[in-house]
């Protein structure tokens, strides 16, 4: 799949950039096949349909171009459906006097794409303060939500397993929705410091379904798109595209809010390891290389070279996640500011793993000599 990621990234900085569309490569069926594939993985199809398709793979197999069309209708309809709950939630919530924020999803697809159907996603994320969590939690269970353990963190440990931040619900009939309600934006042994009230005083609102719907304002949303792909490790185009295009909406003045969120929050190097892989990529505004500059300096360089290598073999060969056993641990470990913090994070990832601990931390082991010495 190198050569489909290689030329998914080109058509990305041309959606994003506006670019001249370069010329399809001659392929054959089965590389076009796993370029549809590799769209898909990245939920990048519907923007790039709706923004280069038309120039971008006019001599692909008909079967391909109906393939990815397709999916870009797919991925609206989806959308919509999803959306749909929105409406009823809002209102549950409101007759529980809970205030809520709806994170990602439909609201990085109407502020940053200005489509609800051109940015792909599979949940809703709504962010409580921890207080109002059990209140929250009853209205989810009254629409016919049914909680379920979330699996991200679980090779963590147990200071950082998902349910230190979030807890999952899936609406378990035909319509397969899932929320993820979040009392923090990160397991607490990373340190954030962004309580609920803090993004609720600085709110923006969408309009959807009929309803105004609270959401991060655009420099928070920015901070949060950077925080969410670095946790992740940026394994996924569409994560960069977010943040690609919210960050080129920042006045100089919310660009400097950035920087000065990104320290008082203290996670500095979650920010300057989104601005370091939109930068490699391609996708960073002019505006923001200094703030890249400043942040990279306060960051750590090891962890930031074990973040931009994973992202960038993960965007342009893998297509996979990277390994919760190994990769994000260890990443996760690097950025956190406090040494204590990273060591205790090392031994619960190698002590808690689903696989043997000594394999887990052997290759923690390797990969921080590796980073630590290029």
């Amino acid at each position: 799949m190198k050569n489909a990621g290689g030329y998914v990234s080109k058509l990305v900085r041309c959606a994003v950039r506006g670019d001249a569309v370069p010329p399809a490569p001659p392929w054959n069926r089965a590389q076009w096949e796993d370029f549809a594939s590799v769209c898909a993985f990245h939920g990048v199809s519907a923007y790039l349909h709706s923004r280069v398709g038309r120039e971008a793979w006019r001599d692909a197999p008909p079967e391909v171009r109906e393939s990815i069309a397709l999916e870009a209708r797919a991925v609206a309809v989806r959308n919509m459906e999803i959306a749909g709950a929105i409406g009823e939630l809002a209102a549950s919530l409101r007759s529980r006097d809970v205030p809520w924020l709806l994170l990602k999803g439909p609201a990085v697809a109407i502020a940053a794409y200005g489509d609800i159907g051109r940015r792909s996603f599979g949940d809703l994320d709504i962010f409580v303060r921890a207080e109002d969590a059990p209140a929250a939690g009853d209205a989810l269970r009254e629409l016919g939500y049914a909680a379920s353990k979330s699996p991200e963190g679980h090779a963590f440990g147990a200071k950082a397993v998902a349910k230190d931040f979030e807890c999952a619900f899936g609406l378990r009939d035909d319509r397969r929705i899932v929320v993820d309600l979040h009392w923090g934006l990160a397991p607490r042994i990373m340190g954030f410091r962004a309580p609920f009230e803090t993004l609720w005083k600085r709110r923006d609102s969408i309009a959807l379904g009929g309803n105004d719907i609270a959401v991060p304002g655009r420099v928070d949303l920015a901070w949060y798109l950077a925080i969410h792909g670095s946790r992740h490790l940026w394994y996924r185009w569409t994560w960069l595209c977010d943040l690609a295009l919210v960050m080129a909406q920042l006045a100089p003045a919310e660009v400097e809010e950035l920087k000065r969120l990104a320290i008082r929050r203290r996670n500095p190097a979650y920010v300057a390891a989104a601005l370091a892989v939109l930068g490699d990529a391609g996708l960073l505004p002019g505006g923001c290389v200094r703030l890249r500059g400043e942040t990279c300096a306060m960051a750590n360089a090891a962890g930031l070279r074990i973040v931009r290598r994973i992202a960038r073999e993960s965007l342009t060969t893998r297509h996979i996640p990277p390994s919760n056993n190994t990769e994000l641990p260890l990443a996760h470990a690097l950025m956190v500011e406090s040494p204590a913090a990273r060591a205790r994070y090392l031994m619960d990832a190698g002590a808690n793993a689903v696989s043997k601990p000594g394999l887990v931390i052997g290759s923690l082991k390797r990969r921080f000599t590796e980073g630590s010495t290029r």
